[in-house]
C-alpha cells in the first residue's frame, strides 16, 4: 500500500538544530553526534535531512525495514565484556522501531510515542559486533528476535507490519560505550558482613561486666 508522499516544502524543512552535546570520549561510534550536520563515519539508507546535532529521516511509504535507515559498519566489540547502546530518537508518529547488529543481534522492537523524545538505553554482552544500524522502515523483516529480558528470561519478537502516515524520525547523540569490569570487592560484590552499612543492624561486640561477688 502506497502512502501520499510528502509535498517538496515538507521535505525542505530542517529539523532544528538540538542542544550542544559532546561525544563520549569512550564513543565506539564515530562521529555519535552528527557535529555540524556532518555523517562523517556514517551511511544512510531514505530520504534524510541533517542538522547540528541530529538526523532526521522522512519517511513516505510504508516499506521493509531497512529500507530507511541509519548505520555504522566495522564495529569491534570484545567478546564477553558489555556496552551501553544509547541514542535520542523522536518520531512524529506512534510507532515503533528496531536496532542492533545487522545479522548478530537486535535488541526489542522499540516503541515510539508521537512527538515524544525517547532516551534509549541498552546493556549488551560483547559478541562478533559488525554492523550497528537503526532500522526505521515500517515492515520488520526479521524472522525473530531473541533477547535475554530483565529477569534473565529468553523472549522472543515476532515481526509485523505497521500502516503508518508521512512522518518524521529524528535521531540524535549515539554512542557504545564499554562498561567498566565489575571486579570482585566492589559494593555488589563484597559479602555483606565486610560492609560497613551491615553494622547497622546491631550486632554489638561482646561487651565485658564486672562480677558481682559475695563480701
Amino acid at each position: 500500500m502506497i502512502i501520499s508522499e510528502f509535498s517538496i516544502k515538507e521535505i525542505s524543512i530542517k529539523p532544528a538544530p538540538g542542544p550542544e552535546v559532546e561525544d563520549p570520549e569512550d564513543n565506539i561510534l564515530k562521529n555519535g553526534t552528527f557535529e555540524n550536520g556532518s555523517l562523517d563515519g556514517w551511511g544512510t539508507a531514505g530520504s534524510y535531512i541533517s542538522n547540528d546535532n541530529i538526523v532526521a529521516f522522512d519517511i513516505k511509504t510504508n516499506n521493509t525495514d531497512w529500507t530507511t535507515s541509519l548505520y555504522q559498519e566495522n564495529v569491534t566489540l570484545t567478546n564477553g565484556s558489555k556496552y551501553k547502546i544509547a541514542f535520542d530518537v523522536t518520531s512524529t508518529v506512534d510507532r515503533y522501531i528496531i536496532y542492533g547488529f545487522d545479522n548478530t543481534y537486535w535488541m526489542p522492537y522499540l516503541q515510539l510515542n508521537a512527538d515524544e523524545t525517547k532516551h534509549v538505553e541498552y546493556i549488551v554482552t560483547g559478541t562478533a559486533g559488525g554492523k550497528f544500524a537503526i532500522f526505521l522502515g515500517s515492515n520488520f523483516d526479521r524472522s525473530s528476535i531473541a533477547y535475554t529480558n530483565e529477569n534473565g528470561e529468553t523472549v522472543t519478537d515476532t515481526p509485523f507490519n505497521q500502516t503508518l502516515e508521512p512522518h518524521r524520525v529524528s535521531i540524535s547523540s549515539v554512542s557504545i560505550t564499554e562498561l567498566p569490569v565489575d571486579l570482585p570487592d566492589t559494593e555488589n560484590d563484597t559479602p555483606a558482613w565486610k560492609r560497613r552499612e551491615y553494622s547497622q543492624t546491631y550486632f554489638l561486640p561482646p561487651r565485658s561486666y564486672p562480677s558481682f561477688r559475695g563480701s
